[in-house]
């Protein structure tokens, strides 16, 4: 193998979200990641190219605009004074769909990035949200190595029973990697081998096939799972790659969500795919959650 593929992937970046921390290579580029706490949305986002908090605070308020003309010809966005030095705005979330459903949207400024909050309620319950927003910003910890993590800071309080988070990832060449956790009411199912016979029995009739190369339980972070890897190949389209690793969760335990990993990618990448896969679940561990 030439130096020149290893030395990208040696260069891992640590990566925090929500639960868990976790390596990755600095050749893989993050595409995407969303959170949810507390039945909140929550975002950072980090002071870049010349910017401050005023002027991503504008940026937001004048998309929301955009957004509500474009629904129902109404830019409806309607300041609200919060404390914490929060800054927050109401605005209503599908005027064409769910026309009394509204979004309250706020931003904490801190040293290098804001944090962005978003509560979701019915008309006439907007006291309700603006407390339960104002509450959950007050346990948000910049760089903290503890509690619920979104990128740039962390929750560092009591779990909430409905946690979720998730992020995705791309390397050049159209290899992808995602990974969901969220806490459940009951624990996931995972998919049967059944299932997997049936897809393979339905793309053979196609003049496609699936093939399952591995499965095997993986026990990674202190969570038991199931790992499994196919290779799939529509008729006259190059062979892909899917591996996929899935821990059920416990009910209503924002400490041990439900966790699924997938990574897909061209069979030509499978290298490439393989060291990303074994450096996430070699790395991935549970963050620090003793908040005593």
């Amino acid at each position: 193998m030439s130096q020149s593929f290893q030395s990208p992937l040696r260069n891992n970046l640590p990566y925090s979200l929500g639960r868990f921390d976790f390596q990755l290579s600095s050749a893989w580029q993050l595409a995407g990641r969303m959170q949810k706490f507390y039945r909140l949305t929550v975002w950072n986002k980090a002071f870049e190219d010349g910017t401050n908090a005023r002027q991503i605070w504008n940026n937001q308020i004048e998309e929301l605009k955009n957004n509500a003309a474009t629904q129902s010809g109404d830019s409806y966005v309607r300041e609200v004074s919060l404390p914490e030095e929060l800054v927050g705005v109401w605005c209503l979330a599908s005027p064409k769909y769910y026309p009394r459903d509204v979004n309250l949207i706020a931003m904490k400024k801190l040293a290098d990035h804001v944090l962005f909050l978003k509560a979701e309620a019915s008309m006439g319950r907007e006291a309700i949200a603006e407390e339960v927003l104002t509450e959950v910003s007050k346990g948000y910890v910049p760089g903290s190595p503890q509690g619920f993590s979104i990128g740039l800071g962390a929750f560092v309080m009591k779990p909430s029973i409905d946690e979720h988070a998730n992020a995705g990832f791309r390397y050049p060449g159209g290899a992808e990697i995602t990974i969901n956790t969220d806490t459940v009411t009951e624990p996931e199912t995972e998919v049967p081998d059944s299932q997997y016979q049936a897809m393979a029995n339905f793309l053979g009739e196609k003049g496609s096939k699936l093939d399952v190369l591995s499965k095997q339980h993986r026990d990674i972070a202190g969570f038991s799972g199931v790992e499994r890897r196919v290779q799939f190949q529509e008729n006259g389209k190059p062979a892909q790659l899917m591996y996929t690793w899935m821990y059920p969760g416990q009910p209503v335990n924002g400490l041990r969500p439900s966790v699924r990993i997938k990574g897909i990618a061209p069979a030509a990448q499978s290298d490439i795919l393989n060291q990303a896969w074994d450096l996430i679940l070699g790395t991935i561990k549970l963050r620090n959650n003793d908040l005593r």
